[in-house]
């Protein structure tokens, strides 16, 4: 049984996530000392994406939208920048950050693994089986994907190169 404290998802979400973004900052001290205008421009960004992420999941529940908010927070982040309404500058740093810290979103998911473990004694295997046959269709879909993208962007340099 975990601690209450540990059940707080925001209390977790901070020690998880919050914590370590000095890390970078902070293991580069010799090179010339921490770059704290960097260091509190990624701390914002990631607070604006939080604050962005919460207030789309209020909105689908509001709405009782059956699509999860953060598949229609993705959506409508990617409309905003594709439109440029909202710049790339203003969420990269902290985009970046959470983009290379992304194995430490999977920590409260191995949790609640392990809070659930009579459920994982009945349907373990069943599960395992899933995440595996997803991980492999995940990897070969992207993949092609990039084969696909890049064999198009190969034959527009070519294209372009000839003329």
């Amino acid at each position: 049984m975990l601690h209450p404290f540990y059940r707080q998802k925001e209390y977790l979400l901070f020690f998880i996530y919050i914590l370590p973004i000095a890390r970078p900052y902070v293991q580069y001290e010799y090179k010339g000392g921490i770059n704290m205008k960097k260091l509190l421009l990624t701390v914002i960004q990631i607070a604006l994406l939080f604050i962005f992420a919460r207030l789309i999941n209020w909105v689908t529940a509001l709405l009782h939208i059956n699509i999860p908010g953060s598949i229609i927070g993705i959506v409508i982040l990617f409309t905003l920048l594709h439109f440029k309404i909202i710049k790339l500058e203003w969420i990269e740093l902290g985009a970046a950050w959470l983009l290379g810290e992304l194995l430490l979103f999977f920590i409260p998911s191995a949790v609640g693994v392990i809070e659930y473990g009579d459920i994982m004694s009945k349907f373990g295997v069943s599960i395992l089986l899933v995440v595996i046959i997803s991980t492999f269709v995940v990897m070969v879909s992207t993949g092609t994907l990039t084969q696909i993208i890049a064999k198009r962007k190969e034959k527009k340099h070519t294209c372009s190169s000839e003329l």
